[in-house]
C-alpha cells in the first residue's frame, strides 16, 4: 500500500510538471519570435529616423567647404550710368559648401551652396571718374553625379540663385546708381580629377555656373532712375524674364587642391562674364583673377563636435 501511494504521488507530480514544462517551452519558442519582430521594427524605425548605417567602405556623410579670396582686374560697362567702359580691380570673397548624401529615389549625390561677395573699384580711362560695384550672389540646390570613377568625378547641379547688387557713380547728377536684382535658376557643373606625382596626390577642380532662367529688375525703356525714386513720370518698377540670350552670365574657376594635414590649400584662377541687354540699355562685366583658398572636411557628431580623418578627406575627393 505504501509503495502504491509513492507511485501515485510521483505520477501526480509528473502530471503537474508536464503542463508547466510545456508552457515554459511555448514561452521560450514564442519569445524569440516576439523579440525578433520587435528588433526588426526597431531597426526599421531607427533607419527611418537616423538613416542607413555606414559600413567601413561607405563614404561618411561629410560636409566639405571651400573658402576663397580672389583678386584681379576687370572691366565694366553700365551705359545707364556711363557709355564708356570702366577699368579697375576687383575683390571677391567666396564660399562653396558640399554635403554628401546617400543615393535616394531622386538619386541626389550632394547638396551644394555657393555664396560670394563681389566688390570692384573701376575708373573711367577718359576723365578719371570712378565707379564702384558691390554685389551679393547666393545659390543653393541639389547635384547629381553624372560620373564617379577613381580617375574622374563629374556632377551637375540645379540651383536657386539670388543676386543683389549695384553699380554706383557719384559723379553723375541724375543717374547715380543702378540696382542689380534678379532671382531664378542656375545650372552648375563641377569636374574633379587627381594628379599623382610620385607618392603625392593633388586634385584639379573645374567649376562653372550659368544663369538659366531669372526674373530680373531693370529700368523701363529709356527711363532715368530718378523717375523710379521720385515718381515724377509715374514709371513703374519692372521685372523681366531673362534667359542666356538677353542676360548671359557665366562664372568659372579652375583650381589645384593640394591636401595637407586633413586640410586643403587651393590655388587657381577665376573668370566671370556678364552681358545683359534689356530695353535700350546694356550692362557688361568681364573679370579675371587669382584665387587663394583653403578647405576642410568634417563629419558632425552629437554635441556639435566634429572629427577630421584621412577617411573623411577621401570621401569628398576619392
Amino acid at each position: 500500500m505504501k509503495k502504491f501511494v509513492q507511485i501515485h504521488i510521483i505520477g501526480l507530480l509528473c502530471c503537474l510538471a508536464f503542463p508547466a514544462m510545456a508552457q515554459k517551452d511555448s514561452v521560450q519558442t514564442s519569445t524569440p519570435k516576439k523579440s525578433a519582430f520587435s528588433e526588426v521594427m526597431n531597426r526599421a524605425l531607427h533607419r527611418i529616423y537616423v538613416g542607413e548605417p555606414f559600413s567601413e567602405f561607405d563614404p561618411l556623410p561629410t560636409t566639405h567647404s571651400r573658402r576663397f579670396l580672389t583678386i584681379g582686374i576687370g572691366q565694366a560697362l553700365d551705359d545707364y550710368l556711363s557709355p564708356i567702359p570702366h577699368d579697375g580691380i576687383f575683390f571677391k570673397l567666396k564660399r562653396e559648401g558640399y554635403k554628401r548624401e546617400r543615393q535616394d529615389w531622386l538619386h541626389i549625390g550632394s547638396w551644394q551652396s555657393l555664396m560670394d561677395i563681389h566688390a570692384a573699384l573701376y575708373r573711367n580711362p577718359v576723365n578719371g571718374s570712378g565707379m564702384q560695384f558691390l554685389q551679393f550672389d547666393g545659390a543653393f540646390g541639389p547635384a547629381w553625379n553624372l560620373l564617379e570613377k577613381k580617375w574622374l568625378k563629374w556632377d551637375l547641379a540645379l540651383m536657386g540663385n539670388l543676386v543683389l547688387g549695384s553699380t554706383i557713380k557719384s559723379a553723375n547728377t541724375n543717374n547715380v546708381f543702378n540696382l542689380k536684382l534678379s532671382a531664378g535658376l542656375d545650372l552648375a557643373t563641377g569636374v574633379l580629377f587627381p594628379i599623382k606625382i610620385k607618392e603625392y596626390k593633388m586634385f584639379l577642380h573645374y567649376r562653372a555656373q550659368l544663369s538659366a532662367l531669372h526674373l530680373t529688375f531693370h529700368p523701363g525703356y529709356g527711363q532715368p532712375y530718378y523717375d523710379y525714386i521720385g515718381g515724377e513720370n509715374g514709371a513703374p518698377l519692372k521685372f523681366y524674364l531673362t534667359q542666356p540670350w538677353n542676360r548671359l552670365r557665366v562664372k568659372q574657376m579652375i583650381t589645384a587642391d593640394i591636401p595637407f594635414a586633413h586640410s586643403t590649400l587651393i590655388l587657381g584662377f577665376e573668370h566671370g562674364y556678364t552681358n545683359m541687354r534689356l530695353n535700350n540699355r546694356k550692362f557688361r562685366e568681364l573679370y579675371f583673377g587669382l584665387v587663394l583658398g583653403y578647405s576642410f572636411d568634417y563629419f558632425k557628431l552629437s554635441g556639435s563636435r566634429s572629427i577630421r580623418t584621412d577617411r573623411i578627406d577621401k570621401s569628398f575627393h576619392f
